[in-house]
């Protein structure tokens, strides 16, 4: 019976852990998304001179 409790602490720990990971998880931008930006900081060192 303790053994069940142990294991039923153990995955709602598992489980706790997993989400902080998954909510911490940063998005990776799409190749579009890298060119436009790219592209606003070169226009961006154009307008200055």
């Amino acid at each position: 019976m303790i053994a069940y409790g142990c294991l039923a602490i153990l995955i709602v720990y598992a489980a706790v852990i997993s989400m902080k990971a998954y909510m911490q998880r940063k998005r990776v931008p799409t190749s579009e998304e890298v060119d436009e930006v790219l592209l606003t900081i070169l226009n961006r060192g154009r307008d200055t001179k």
